[in-house]
């Protein structure tokens, strides 16, 4: 006997989810953040107050402050949608966080902006926002080739993963299939020992 399709496929997803997430309980925390940005203007308020109330400045200096960095190197997780906070403690993060944090930013001086995402980039517009080359490709609203988006993930989600996560989701993989086929055989085993007594 073996394990059913249905239930393998289970334990595999649920092994891939506590490797990926150990804390799963960031899984529907950054799906609700995504429809619900966490702006926090009050947790920027000191940062804010050292800036010009114009929108083209502030972007300057989120570009200039912030590292550009993955969330695996900066949270531990392939994708996370962090607070401003956060993002500033931390002094790094990719295009969710230095979005969040320059929204906070531009909400607590009463500048007028708006969040969007695609599938591969999170960005906020203003007006009078200088479009670069980055932001021509990722932020016009056009859809994206489908080889693109995998190349994106790939770039942003499986590249920076560590080493030892890799190797822990594929031998936990390899473990669960072959557990299976062991079981499959320890049952054919036992049943030929029956038919022959």
């Amino acid at each position: 006997m073996k394990i059913k399709k249905r239930v393998l496929t289970l334990l595999c997803c649920i092994w891939i989810l506590v490797v990926l997430y150990p804390n799963p309980a960031l899984v529907p925390l950054n799906v609700y953040r995504v429809f619900n940005p966490p702006l926090d203007p009050v947790a920027v308020r000191d940062i804010s107050k050292q800036l010009p109330n114009n929108a083209i400045l502030v972007d300057e200096f989120i570009s200039s402050e912030l590292e550009y960095d993955y969330d695996w190197r900066v949270y531990s997780v392939p994708w996370y949608f962090p607070t401003p906070a956060e993002v500033w403690e931390k002094g790094k993060g990719d295009c969710k966080g230095r979005s969040i944090l320059f929204a906070s930013i531009l909400e607590e001086k009463g500048i007028d902006y708006e969040i969007h995402f695609s599938p591969i980039h999170f960005w906020v517009d203003y007006e009078g926002k200088q479009i670069q080359a980055f932001e021509e490709k990722y932020e016009m609203g056009r859809p994206h080739p489908y080889e693109e988006i995998l190349e994106r993930w790939a770039e942003c989600l499986w590249h920076p993963m560590p080493l030892g996560r890799k190797v822990l989701l594929f031998a936990g993989l390899a473990c669960i299939i072959s557990a299976n086929k062991i079981i499959a055989i320890g049952f054919w085993l036992k049943k030929r020992k029956s038919i022959k007594l």
